[in-house]
């Protein structure tokens, strides 16, 4: 017996694939070296900017000898080689100010040297008092300044001694003042003197001679 296919049944076509894109194109190479351009300069931004570590820095100037607060520090971050960050106090902690001195003049803006700050008892142990004449120190003296002091003959005796430099880079502790109604025309001057610096000569020297003051800074 044989069997008629129906009129309506039409024969089935095979599905057409449809075309994949391609890891050729031109166009997702382009973009996929932009993206990974833009994924690493972010990561180096990021990492460059974590490379930075806090540090003390002074926030205003100080003076050698004197004392140290926290007032005066403040934190930044900086990034520094590796010789140069061990020179300075990091601000993951505070640093130990207890009895400490400024050993030298440091101005704002500073970072903060570890060799800047010691105790008064290293620094200038003795306070010297100087008689000077008026016109043998800067009009303007003040404590705080540095000065050398040298001994010499005094004017008008007619001497050709030269003079000597007894102490130098000393501290003006007290500049003093002159009274001219009492008719003063000297000033005691005190200056801060380290241990080693105080010998008998330097005493003998500012006692008998004329001391003239010479300011270094």
């Amino acid at each position: 017996m044989t069997t008629r296919k129906s009129a309506d049944q039409a024969p089935v076509r095979p599905a057409r694939r449809l075309p994949g894109r391609t890891w050729r194109d031109p166009r997702l190479l382009v973009a996929l070296v932009l993206v990974l351009g833009a994924t690493v300069g972010g990561a180096r931004l990021v990492a460059s900017q974590d490379d930075t570590v806090a540090y003390w820095a002074l926030s205003d100037d100080v003076r050698a000898a004197g004392p140290v607060s926290a007032d005066q520090l403040e934190p930044v971050r900086a990034r520094l080689d590796d010789d140069s960050a061990r020179r300075y106090l990091t601000a993951d902690e505070p640093p130990a100010l207890e009895g400490r001195v400024w050993a030298r003049d440091v101005p704002a803006g500073s970072l903060l040297d570890a060799t800047a700050l010691t105790t008064a008892a290293t620094s200038e142990g003795h306070e010297l008092p100087l008689k000077v004449e008026e016109g043998s120190y800067p009009a303007d003296l003040s404590a705080g300044d540095r000065v050398d002091v040298w001994a010499g003959p005094a004017p008008g005796q007619g001497v050709t001694e030269p003079a000597d430099r007894v102490l130098s880079d000393a501290r003006v502790v007290s500049a003093g003042r002159a009274d001219p109604s009492l008719g003063q025309t000297a000033r005691t001057v005190v200056v801060a003197v380290a241990s080693d610096a105080l010998q008998s000569q330097v005493v003998a020297a500012v006692s008998a001679r004329h001391v003239t003051l010479v300011r270094v800074r």
